[in-house]
């Protein structure tokens, strides 16, 4: 396999590893459960954005869709709630039980998900079952891993190193799933599958000589259409990036392949599935969304950068990328980018404006939608049929379909962004105050 950025792989693999740690110490303290603790926005992703204002969309994470129906139990209004789990009178609400409680729910619910999803049928379940099996192993392993390690460190060097070893040490709990993997992809010609085994290789620290038989380009080759993976080429491959940045200038599709695998789970989710088993489930799958793919349009920023413009060439081919990533890119990320490029080029602001209100916009209703919590009842299955419509419609169709269906003008979600903003603002001037 060519080389792959270390940095990025290192990025990666931090950002989970660290974030299950993160969750298990959380879960031990006994926290309240919201929407920023379960779905964090300082992830590996968020770190590697381009640093461009406008390249830079909003945290938008786990958004239901209204009218979502909730489950045959009661309807969780605590923000601390956790259905099927911490709303059980027998269950001691000590954080060290309600840890435990909580792993032996998931625990229980991932045979039967696995089960589930190769029992679908077809030319990917086998994958993605596989794929599976690993995070579920891995979330086994990271709780005896977060009680066991110190992650208190003194020096940039120390921290590294330390974070580095946890990492590792994460990604080392399911060897036998993540090889079955990438033997799976080496010999596929389904970009999808293709896909979870380059992703599989570059989050392992120490990748397995059988990686060596993916690469990029045949990645992009299987899918020649999608603009995401010839920029995913771009960004992996030196020698690429030209004939690569042309075939995405000119494709009509951007998949990413982003919250696919959860799709897929929540697609095999068995109905008698109790509740808490649900919930724990797909705790594990959202932050496995957490590893969306962003190396691709971050690459296209890099590539189609301010002084890169000036080039008479260069500036032509960026519009016609940046044109791309607006017009057929299916998220935010690949929309704001593409205006974040075409900014650089003398685009008008007022395209680019409209898209940043849209999604302020959105992270309003998600507020609205959560304000009780995010791991309640009706949470989880508002949650987990909006990760359909995600994978079904993309993320912007989703959510502009969203917005329009909660029934509140744009104007009024916007003005309700702003005061939150002046209050967030207010508050931290006054934390500030001596």
């Amino acid at each position: 396999m060519v080389s792959t950025d270390r940095s990025l792989r290192l990025a990666w693999a931090l950002a989970i590893g660290l974030w299950l740690v993160v969750v298990v110490q959380w879960f031990q303290r006994g926290a309240a459960a919201s929407p920023e603790a379960v779905t964090p926005v300082a992830s590996a992703a968020s770190a590697l954005q381009p640093n461009v204002e406008h390249d830079r969309p909003l945290p938008v994470a786990a958004l239901p869709p209204p009218g979502a129906s909730a489950p045959q139990v009661a309807a969780a209004s605590d923000s601390r709630a956790i259905c099927g789990i911490d709303g059980d009178p027998d269950l001691p609400r000590e954080s060290g039980p309600l840890a435990v409680e909580i792993e032996r729910q998931r625990s229980a619910a991932w045979p039967k998900l696995v089960a589930a999803v190769r029992a679908r049928g077809g030319a990917t379940t086998e994958a993605e079952a596989t794929a599976l099996e690993a995070l579920g192993a891995r979330e086994h392993g990271a709780r005896s891993i977060g009680t066991n390690t110190d992650l208190r460190c003194t020096s940039g060097s120390d921290c590294l190193a330390k974070h580095r070893a946890l990492a590792q040490a994460v990604y080392a709990q399911a060897p036998a799933s993540s090889d079955h993997l990438i033997a799976l992809a080496t010999t596929s010609r389904d970009p999808w599958t293709v896909w979870l085994g380059l992703r599989e290789c570059d989050l392992r620290m120490q990748a397995p000589q059988a990686c060596a038989g993916l690469t990029w380009r045949r990645l992009a080759m299987l899918d020649a259409d999608n603009g995401a993976m010839w920029l995913a080429l771009a960004a992996h491959d030196p020698a690429a990036v030209d004939e690569a940045v042309y075939r995405a200038s000119r494709a009509r599709r951007f998949d990413d392949y982003g919250r696919r695998l959860s799709a897929a789970a929540v697609a095999a989710l068995p109905q008698g599935l109790p509740p808490g088993q649900r919930t724990a489930a797909w705790v594990a799958l959202s932050r496995d969304d957490m590893l969306a793919p962003i190396d691709g349009v971050a690459f296209a920023s890099k590539h189609c950068s301010e002084a890169a413009v000036r080039d008479a060439n260069r500036a032509q081919l960026c519009e016609a990328l940046a044109r791309n990533l607006v017009e057929h890119g299916s998220s935010y990320l690949a929309a704001m980018i593409g205006h974040g490029i075409g900014a650089r080029l003398g685009w008008p602001a007022a395209p680019r404006e409209a898209l940043h209100d849209e999604q302020r916009a959105l992270a309003e209703v998600m507020r609205a939608e959560f304000e009780h919590g995010d791991l309640g009842c009706r949470a989880i299955e508002a949650s987990t049929t909006w990760a359909r419509e995600l994978a079904r419609d993309g993320e912007r169709a989703a959510a502009r379909r969203w917005i329009e269906r909660s029934g509140v003008p744009l104007a009024e979600w916007l003005r309700r962004a702003d005061a939150h903003r002046r209050d967030a603002a207010a508050v931290a001037s006054a934390a500030a105050t001596p």
